[in-house]
């Protein structure tokens, strides 16, 4: 009776294991850790994986963690999940190089995918999300992270002790804390994602020499980017808006930040504090944040130069005095929105000081928004005007250059920088609307240098097309013939009259 019985269970038992093997080949098991081993092999060989030499591929979803222990691979999840069950790693590489991972949506676990003393690796439009940390890469280099969803996690992707870590074309977003976190990481990229919806978009602590390009940083609950003791990074060409805090520097040196927007930001547009000096702020425009445009606190030594400040609560504040910084090059400075200065002698440049507090003054300030152009060959032409300045072309063949501008009230200007190299002075002509427009105030020789001139000419309000030439054009040479002709004809009739 009890033989029978025992049978009856180990049957049922028999069928059990039976059930669960085909659910492990159709669905992959629950809680499994699946390893694609030094030599190749994948352990154990039921799961989903299909394997071509140092290709694998996903053949369905999987439940459970993978560890990869071989370099020289490729690892497409064709568009299939890796799930967890929140805890543990599911893409495990340690002291491995050399691999791709693409195509594969990995949720719920600790990690989603950890790297460990990992060297060239990389991933391509991969999904993570609701995960402790979507990607944890911690004393590896030469890693990338391409085209992909990382959202949803706390920690949208964290590096550790990494060098020439490249973050290209993402979509970072809705992370609950951090989008990127950065510790003691250096010599790497972050250009052209789109970092939004978190509460801290990009955050680095002791991490040096990397560069922040091109970014969307928009919408993030608290800060947009915070540089802390780091220092000599790039900061350039990034969209940082409608954050609460747009970008903050916390004891941070030697930093370029360039051409950067920051706009709407709830609180502060660029928030500079303790003992942060000698960086660089050039060419931003800082607009339309709520409070503050620019706040510093105990910071000196800072250069600002070509930015463009302008519908801000305040423009800028300072918290401690005594802190000088520099706010022009002896030849420009920065635009004003708030300056109630003239300019009588049309060069584009105030008449007087703008005063910031008593340590701080721009010398130079600007009668005109600051736009660059570059036009290649390492060269650019600067444009300083009141007007909006749009579709600027630079014709190299012959040193021509061509842009519109639109103003509203009274007389528009532009103050324009031209590089030596690319135009020639002597020859240079300004020309409005092809000659029906009259061009007031020209000045050829407002300034110049080594490298570039300036000069200043200005309009009656409007829309125009202004050109400026490095020649006289034809219309004025045929003029000149023809006024020259003109004279001759009557010098001829006064000398001999019929």
């Amino acid at each position: 009776m009890k033989t029978g019985l025992l049978g009856k269970v180990v049957l049922v038992l028999l069928l059990l294991r039976l059930v669960a093997l085909m659910l492990c080949e159709t669905n992959g098991a629950a809680s499994l850790v699946i390893h694609i081993r030094a030599d190749g092999e994948v352990d154990p060989s039921y799961v989903p994986i299909t394997r071509f030499d140092n290709y694998y591929r996903f053949d369905d979803n999987i439940s459970g963690a993978i560890v990869v222990e071989r370099s020289d691979a490729v690892i497409d999840g064709g568009g299939h999940c890796l799930v967890g069950s929140g805890q543990g790693t599911g893409f495990y590489f340690l002291e491995v190089s050399n691999i791709t991972l693409e195509n594969v949506e990995i949720q719920n676990f600790e990690n989603g995918v950890f790297l460990y003393e990992a060297y060239n690796l990389s991933f391509l439009e991969c999904l993570t999300k609701e995960n402790l940390f979507g990607f944890k890469v911690v004393s590896s280099s030469q890693v990338g992270v391409l085209k992909c969803n990382v959202s949803n996690n706390e920690f949208g992707l964290s590096l550790q002790n990494c060098s020439e870590i490249n973050i290209f074309n993402n979509s970072i977003m809705q992370n609950s804390l951090h989008g990127i976190y950065s510790y003691f990481s250096s010599f790497s990229s972050v250009c052209n994602n789109s970092i939004t919806g978190n509460q801290r978009g990009i955050y680095f602590d002791f991490s040096s020499n990397n560069e922040v390009v091109g970014n969307n940083i928009v919408g993030n609950s608290y800060k947009g980017v915070r540089i802390a003791y780091s220092n000599n990074n790039l900061i350039s060409g990034n969209n940082i808006s409608a954050n609460q805090y747009g970008f903050w520097f916390f004891s941070a040196s030697f930093n370029r930040f360039l051409e950067n927007y920051l706009a709407f930001n709830d609180k502060v547009g660029l928030y500079i504090e303790i003992n942060s000096s000698s960086n660089s702020f050039f060419e931003n425009v800082i607009m339309a944040n709520s409070e503050i445009g620019l706040f510093v606190d105990s910071s000196s030594d800072n250069v600002f130069l070509h930015n463009n400040f302008l519908m801000n609560g305040e423009n800028v504040i300072f918290k401690e005095q005594n802190c000088s910084n520099y706010w022009d090059d002896d030849v420009e400075g920065n635009f004003w929105d708030d300056y109630s200065g003239v300019d009588l002698n049309r060069d584009g440049i105030g008449d007087d000081s703008y005063i910031i507090d008593a340590w701080n003054l721009d010398g130079k300030p600007l009668m005109g928004f600051f736009n660059r152009f570059e036009i290649g060959s390492g060269y650019c032409v600067n444009v300083i005007s009141n007007s909006t300045v749009e579709n600027f072309v630079f014709f190299e063949a012959n040193g021509t250059m061509r842009f519109e501008v639109l103003g509203n009230d009274g007389f528009g200007f532009c103050r324009v920088m031209v590089p030596r190299m690319m135009v020639n002075s002597a020859g240079l002509f300004v020309v409005i609307d092809n000659g029906e427009t009259l061009v007031l105030f020209p000045n050829y020789e407002v300034y110049s240098n080594a490298t570039y001139f300036w000069i200043y000419f200005a309009y009656e309000t409007g829309f125009h097309e202004v050109q400026i030439l490095d020649e006289y054009p034809v219309w004025f040479g045929l003029l000149f013939f023809m006024l020259f002709v003109l004279v001759c004809t009557k010098m001829m009739s006064k000398i001999c009259p019929k």
